[in-house]
């Protein structure tokens, strides 16, 4: 997935075996005050978000990748939302 220098996330998708729906989140080092967890979901009013539904592609100190485990053949429309919660 392209990149930019920019501080909003990047939005695109990937193929592998189909093409998938994925976000990079750019930060400023790891902290390890933080947990991050992914989520997904079909409708972005629901209260249906899954965790188990994404992938972390990349995890680094300068951004964090997560990719829908849905391709976008399958699920036309759908959610990603990383959620930051302290420890």
């Amino acid at each position: 997935m392209a990149t930019s220098s920019s501080s909003s996330p990047d939005f695109g998708t990937s193929s592998h075996d189909g093409t998938y729906l994925q976000v990079t989140i750019r930060r400023d080092g790891i902290k390890s005050d933080i947990d991050y967890i992914s989520e997904w979901s079909r409708d972005i009013g629901s209260s249906s978000w899954s965790a188990t539904d994404t992938t972390i592609i990349e995890d680094t100190a300068t951004h964090i990748t997560i990719e829908s485990n849905h391709t976008l053949s399958d699920e036309p429309k759908q959610f990603l939302r990383l959620n930051m919660e302290l420890k």
